[in-house]
């Protein structure tokens, strides 16, 4: 992570800070056969957003990082991906990415290169309207090591897409998946004027931790940010009524 944005850091508005960014759903879905190795036990994956419990089972053993919601196809960035995802970047409204092109692509080739998408590190999910196959945004976990069973999540989604709900729909199905594939802890880091991006991890029951005071720097001004996180154990337990 890079002060609280994804550490391949393409920042953006709804971005948690998160070297990327978001929006917020009538409806979050996350459909029961998006997870499709063998299962281990049941859990339930709360979307404060819409109210609504979605299981999910948990596993170690989940190797499939492509996802699918009602409205949205997830699945790790590819080059073709390179210049959408640098220009919804650029139009983030804190701390728009700068850097080029050659450099947006060449991060998304080094990703392509990784053992697996969930190796330790940071991998870039794109989030793709199941509709039209539009571009929306972007997901960015930086995983940890297996042994830890941790990881930090971060996103950012282009203008067109946004006020939507499309990011919560996306963010939401992939806390889930996190989760499900065994990780114990989710972090997020968001900039103290991404009121978007708060209400969104809010709305999916991250709980405000911490307050990094003057720690990062932007445009020769230095704001604070705020640091969220949920645990594994925090995720409600399925009622008959639920059901």
């Amino acid at each position: 992570m890079v002060n609280g944005h994804y550490a391949i850091a393409l920042p953006g508005e709804f971005d948690a800070r998160l070297a990327i960014g978001h929006a917020l759903p009538r409806k979050s879905v996350w459909r029961k056969d998006a997870v499709h190795p063998p299962f281990g036990f049941f859990a339930m994956c709360v979307l404060a957003a819409t109210g609504r419990r979605i299981s999910y089972r948990k596993t170690h053993g989940v190797t499939d990082w492509n996802l699918t919601t009602l409205r949205t196809l997830i699945r790790p960035a590819i080059a073709g991906d390179a210049v959408a995802l640098h220009r919804s970047r650029g139009e983030m409204p804190f701390d728009p990415q700068t850097r080029s092109i050659a450099d947006t692509t060449a991060l998304i080739a080094a990703m392509d290169r990784r053992a697996s998408p969930d190796a330790a590190g940071w991998q870039q999910f794109a989030v793709i309207g199941r509709d039209d196959g539009s571009f929306l945004g972007d997901i960015g976990v930086n995983f940890d090591t297996p042994r830890n069973e941790q990881a930090e999540i971060g996103f950012a989604f282009a203008v067109p897409a946004r006020g939507q709900g499309f990011a919560a729909e996306a963010v939401g199905a992939m806390v889930c998946h996190l989760f499900a594939s065994g990780r114990h802890r989710l972090i997020a880091q968001t900039d103290a004027r991404n009121a978007s991006a708060q209400r969104l991890l809010e709305g999916l029951h991250f709980r405000r931790e911490a307050v990094h005071l003057a720690s990062w720097a932007e445009a020769g001004q230095w704001f604070d940010e705020f640091v969220y996180a949920r645990l594994a154990s925090e995720i409600a337990p399925m009622t008959e009524s639920a059901r």
